[in-house]
């Protein structure tokens, strides 16, 4: 079935399921990367809450198998859920007062280059060739997130500057989103068979997934306070960082290492042929260097040796 036919069976059923509850209307948005996502607005004729549901993942899902009726349920569970937490756009309008704000303010790490106009309207930090941003986060729970996006004209109402952004969100991102790190055998446990798990047993000890809890922008968690020196102190090495997209990084121990060639070309292969367009983080490869406490990219440190 192509995307426009399934977000039309979709949109019939889901409007039937939810029958004098909401009006279910197409909706489509600019996202991370300039990539443009598409879903539904779900107006909610009491006027309380008109959350977006974009489907491109779930297309994704049915691709894969997923029955129609299985989607159709589920949009109604997170819809269900949704409609309990407070709307992001009422919030703003009602917590103008930054103290009200303040403990929400969480970042996210996005690719610097592919986000030019974004930059050009938000606060935003340099962090390699990537861009820390800004968010004040309503409601996380796994792969989902209630948010709202930070602009320069918040600052402005706000009274505030963007360092102010920066102190709070290093105390709030770590406590809202707090960090998970697994040996990527065990992570795919959660979406292979155990056949398919069994075939990879080669990854056992050698790749490890650094992400969130809520697995949702978790390779934010890279730059939390503290992180990258204790995995080192804990592994008594040094160890590269691969950027898997803009949910999760993947950590190679420096002794079970390939060449850095190899890593850098595992990475550009995976995000043509395994990465979202949107999820797209970067095609560099980063090396933390245990006695610096630094984070180094791995082109800048062999031009330098």
């Amino acid at each position: 079935m192509e995307y426009q036919s399934f977000l039309a069976e979709v949109k019939e059923s889901i409007k039937k399921k939810l029958y004098g509850k909401v009006d279910v209307q197409d909706f489509h948005a600019v996202k991370n990367n300039g990539e443009m996502r598409r879903g539904f607005l779900f107006q909610s004729y009491n006027g309380n809450i008109s959350p977006v549901i974009y489907m491109e993942d779930y297309f994704r899902r049915y691709n894969e198998g997923e029955e129609i009726e299985e989607i159709i349920e589920e949009l109604e569970i997170f819809y269900d859920h949704v409609k309990k937490v407070p709307d992001p756009v009422m919030e703003a309008e009602k917590l103008s007062d930054f103290r009200e704000m303040k403990n929400r303010i969480v970042f996210r790490l996005v690719n610097r280059e592919r986000n030019t106009d974004l930059l050009r309207e938000v606060p935003s930090y340099s962090f390699q060739d990537l861009a820390v941003i800004f968010y004040v986060l309503f409601d996380a729970r796994k792969y989902h997130a209630i948010s709202m996006l930070i602009t320069r004209e918040h600052l402005k109402k706000w009274g505030i500057q963007e360092e102010d952004i920066w102190q709070y969100a290093k105390v709030n991102t770590p406590r809202l989103l707090p960090p998970e790190i697994k040996d990527i055998h065990e992570m795919l446990k959660e979406f292979l068979t155990p056949q398919e798990v069994k075939k990879d047993e080669r990854f056992r000890g050698n790749l490890f997934v650094l992400t969130n809890i809520q697995r949702n922008y978790g390779a934010s968690v890279v730059i939390y306070p503290g992180v990258l020196e204790k995995i080192s102190d804990i592994w008594k090495e040094s160890f590269y960082i691969l950027p898997s997209s803009v949910h999760e990084m993947i950590l190679v121990p420096e002794s079970k290492s390939p060449s850095a060639g190899a890593l850098k070309e595992a990475v550009y292969s995976i995000n043509r042929t395994d990465v979202a367009k949107e999820e797209w983080l970067s095609d560099r490869v980063y090396y933390f260097q245990r006695e610096k406490k630094e984070v180094f990219d791995i082109d800048i440190m062999q031009n330098l040796c």
